[in-house]
């Protein structure tokens, strides 16, 4: 039998999940941004206006940075420095249990009875 909800709990939730894709978005327009100044001629991106695709498809800015070889190391250094931080820390952080677990969060009050009700809701009862 499924639960009904009343149009206050769907309401929140539309908010919710709404709040949700703003959020990703601004977490990722940066990147893309990024991305489409790389990709368009470096004389037209200074006019500006690019927002979501090049106006002006090329890649020389990346034959550029693999031919200096200055550029290409600090880009492969970049990347290896945050990937092995990143797994250096989670190394770390596990082996002093530093991880945090929601027994020990301060905010789990406020987050059980979501999670309680969707359990309640996928099995059913």
């Amino acid at each position: 039998m499924p639960l009904h909800r009343s149009a206050g709990e769907r309401t929140f939730d539309a908010a919710l999940y709404a709040l949700l894709a703003l959020a990703a978005f601004t977490t990722v327009y940066p990147f893309i941004y990024l991305l489409v100044i790389s990709l368009n001629e470096t004389a037209d991106a200074l006019k500006g206006g690019l927002y979501f695709w090049p106006r002006k498809f090329t890649l020389e800015n990346y034959a550029y940075v693999f031919q200096k070889e200055s550029l290409l190391r600090a880009s492969v250094n970049s990347v290896l420095r945050t990937v092995i931080q990143t797994v250096l820390i989670r190394i770390r952080l596990r082996h002093a249990r530093l991880c945090p677990q929601p027994q020990t969060l301060h905010a789990a009050p406020l987050f059980h009875p979501y999670a309680h009700r969707h359990d309640v809701r996928k099995r059913g009862d």
